[in-house]
C-alpha cells in the first residue's frame, strides 16, 4: 500500500500524458479531415484551365477539337495572352508551328479568312516584293513559301561592233520567300511547279537593288539548302 501511494503521482502524470497525446492526435486527425473536405474548393479558385496543343501543329493548320486540349495551371502562372476557351478558337488557324502541349497564345492564331493575307507574313522591318520567274530562273518551280534564296544578277553591257559584255554577281543573300505564285507562307504547302512570280521579304535597300537588277539585266534565284553544312 505504501508503494502504491509512493508512485501514485507518477501514475497520475503518466495517465494525463497519455490522455493529452490521444487528444492531440484526435485534433490533428480532425484538422486533416477538414482540409481534405475544404481543400479542393479553395484550390479550385486558384486553378485556371488553359488551351494547349494536343499534337504537333504546322503553320496554317485550321484548329479542330482534335488539335486542342486543356491543362490546369495555377492562375499566377498563366500567360496573359493564353487562350482559356477551346470553343473560341475552333476554325481559326495557327500562324506558326507548335509542339505538343505548347500553350496556345492569342498572337499565334488568326481567323481562317485572314491567314492568306500576305501582310501577316511579312517580318518586322521588311517589305514584300514580287519578281517574275520562269522555269529556269525560278529553280524549275521547286521554290516554296518559307524557303530561303540568294539572288544572282547578270548585267549586259553593249560594246563596240554590237558585242555584249556580261557581268554576273550575287547581289542579295538569305531572302525569305513569302509566297510562290499565290501560295502564301501560312498556307499548307503543296508543290506548285508552274508559277510566274515569287514574293520575297526584303529591306527597302534590298528592294532597290533587286529592282535595278531586273531593269538592267536578268536575275536568277538560288535555292538555299534547308540546313547548311559546316
Amino acid at each position: 500500500m505504501k508503494k502504491i501511494k509512493k508512485y501514485r503521482g507518477l501514475i497520475v502524470s503518466l495517465i494525463l500524458a497519455i490522455v493529452t497525446v490521444l487528444a492531440i492526435h484526435q485534433y490533428i486527425l480532425a484538422i486533416e479531415k477538414q482540409n481534405q473536405t475544404e481543400g479542393p474548393s479553395v484550390e479550385h479558385e486558384d486553378v485556371v484551365e488553359i488551351v494547349v496543343a494536343r499534337r504537333d501543329l504546322t503553320s496554317g493548320t485550321v484548329l479542330t477539337v482534335d488539335d486542342l486540349e486543356t491543362k490546369s495551371v495555377h492562375k499566377e502562372e498563366i500567360h496573359p495572352d493564353a487562350i482559356t476557351d477551346k470553343e473560341e478558337v475552333l476554325g481559326e488557324a495557327v500562324i506558326q508551328d507548335m509542339v505538343r502541349e505548347e500553350v496556345l497564345l492569342a498572337q499565334k492564331i488568326l481567323p481562317e479568312e485572314e491567314v492568306n493575307r500576305l501582310s501577316h507574313a511579312i517580318p518586322e522591318g521588311k517589305r514584300a516584293i514580287s519578281v517574275s520567274v520562269d522555269e529556269v530562273s525560278g529553280v524549275a518551280g521547286f521554290i516554296q513559301a518559307g524557303d530561303m534564296l540568294d539572288v544572282v544578277a547578270t548585267d549586259f553591257e553593249e560594246q563596240e561592233e554590237g558585242q555584249e559584255d556580261t557581268e554576273t554577281r550575287t547581289i542579295l543573300q538569305d531572302l525569305k520567300v513569302l509566297a510562290a505564285g499565290d501560295r502564301v507562307l501560312y498556307q499548307d504547302q503543296e508543290l506548285v511547279q508552274e508559277v510566274s512570280t515569287v514574293t520575297l521579304a526584303v529591306s527597302p535597300s534590298e528592294a532597290e537593288s533587286l529592282t535595278d537588277a531586273e531593269e538592267n539585266g536578268v536575275i536568277r534565284l538560288l535555292l538555299n539548302p534547308l540546313v547548311e553544312e559546316d
